[in-house]
C-alpha cells in the first residue's frame, strides 16, 4: 500500500482546489477492496476504521469485492473500472488496478 496526497491526478477528477489522498493496492487473492476502502478513508479523515460507519450503507461490499476480485481473475487489472460513491462525508473512488481516492468532506463540492 502506498499513501499519498495527489491533488493533480485527473483520472478521478481532482483538481488542485480539491486536495485528496491517493491509496494504490496490488490486489491480491484475499484482499477485500471494500476492507481497504475503509482503511483509506479512516486514514484521510483521522480516525479508527471501527469509529466509521458500515460502509455497506453507501454501496454494496459484496459486489465491490466481486467486481474487482474479476478484475484480478482476468489476470490484468483495469483502470477502466471504476466506482465511485460517497462515505461519512468523502467522495471516493475506486479503479480496478488498486487506485482510492479519497476526497475529504468539503473538499469536494461536487
Amino acid at each position: 500500500m502506498r499513501r499519498e496526497t495527489d491533488p493533480s491526478d485527473d483520472d478521478a477528477g481532482a483538481t488542485r482546489e480539491r486536495p485528496r489522498s491517493t491509496v494504490r493496492y496490488d490486489w491480491g487473492p484475499g484482499d477485500s477492496p471494500a476492507e481497504r476502502v475503509v482503511e483509506a478513508v479512516a486514514a484521510t479523515t483521522g480516525r479508527r476504521p471501527a469509529e466509521l460507519g458500515s460502509l455497506y450503507d453507501a454501496l454494496d461490499t459484496d459486489a465491490l469485492d466481486d467486481l474487482l476480485a474479476g478484475e484480478r481473475a482476468a489476470g490484468a487489472p483495469d483502470a477502466a473500472v471504476t466506482v465511485s460513491f460517497r462515505y461519512e462525508g468523502c467522495r471516493v473512488t475506486v479503479r480496478g488496478d488498486g487506485a482510492i481516492f479519497v476526497s475529504p468532506p468539503g473538499a469536494d463540492h461536487a
